[in-house]
């Protein structure tokens, strides 16, 4: 009877040994299914940085200067006048009613602090240098007509530009302004510009698609600005109109001598870049010694000779 019991009870052992490893063996399957299956991490939070404005500007003295352009769009109209909303705290008394302990009710004044927004208009007149600069995005800009500085290569690389709306009143095309912008194709020089910086429209390696199309025999921009000359003639005359003459004007062509009259203000040294051309100037012109310090070959002419 003894070995009976002891029987049964060596088997109840066996039986709970069994189970319990069979427990554990699901618990490691369950453990193997979790660890293949997509776990979620706590990240720690990371502060966002400061989200710049789309327009930058320095405000002073009711006018704007646009700074910097930080958005994407392909077309920037900007607007003449800047609105900006600045808050102020103001006190102000308001009344109210409370409830007194006889259960009846009085007016009560007390003054009070709230925040007010007041809007302040500033008139755009200038565009800092390199504002756009670097923008691969933007197609098209309408700088409005109260814009009167726009400053160096504020449109350099800007390599999506297509069409540039400059003010009517602007006098200088700035160093560089359209500088590395290839597909450049619609321009128009206000008749008030009386300078053309130094590769304003890109080089001989990279100009604008407006600059390389430019067709007619002379172009004369602005104030009297000889931009670019097609001739194919070796000797070439000019008139009063033409008072400056840009980089890079002559640049390809077989010219050898160019008269000008006493209008002649300005000449850029890159003018007659690799041509070898003699400036002609009237005889007793006051620019002679200006502009052969520029290294520009001059020589004089007496009036009979320019026909």
């Amino acid at each position: 009877m003894k070995r009976n019991i002891f029987g049964i009870i060596c088997i109840i052992l066996c039986l709970c040994l069994l189970l319990s490893s069979c427990g554990k063996e699901e618990t490691a399957g369950e453990g193997e299914t979790n660890a293949d299956a997509e776990t979620v991490e706590d990240t720690p939070v990371i502060p966002e940085e400061e989200v710049k404005e789309t327009f930058e500007y320095t405000l002073k003295d009711g006018e704007a200067t646009l700074d910097k352009y930080n958005g994407s769009d392909e077309e920037v109209k900007l607007e003449e006048t800047v609105t900006v909303i600045k808050k102020k705290k103001e006190k102000k008394t308001v009344t109210e009613t409370v409830q007194n302990a006889d259960g009846t009710t009085s007016q009560v004044e007390k003054t009070v602090e709230e925040t007010v927004e007041i809007p302040e208009e500033y008139t755009l007149t200038a565009i800092s240098a390199g504002a756009f600069m670097g923008n691969e995005s933007v197609k098209k800009v309408i700088v409005p007509d109260s814009v009167l500085t726009v400053g160096d290569a504020v449109f350099q690389g800007c390599t999506a530009l297509e069409e540039v709306v400059l003010p009517k009143g602007l006098e200088k095309i700035s160093d560089r302004l359209f500088y590395g912008c290839e597909k450049l194709e619609k321009l128009e020089i206000p008749e008030t510009v009386t300078t053309v910086g130094l590769f304003a429209f890109g080089d001989i390696f990279n100009p604008s698609a407006w600059y390389a199309n430019l067709a007619d025999e002379d172009v004369i921009v602005g104030d009297g600005i000889l931009i670019k000359h097609n001739g194919t003639s070796e000797k070439v005359s000019y008139s009063d109109e033409v008072k400056k003459v840009a980089y890079y004007a002559f640049y390809g062509t077989p010219v050898t001598e160019v008269y000008f009259t006493n209008s002649i203000e300005d000449i850029s040294d890159l003018a007659f870049y690799r041509t070898g051309a003699t400036v002609m100037l009237p005889a007793g012109s006051s620019k002679i010694s200006e502009f052969k310090a520029k290294s520009i070959t001059v020589d004089t002419y007496s009036p009979e000779e320019a026909e």
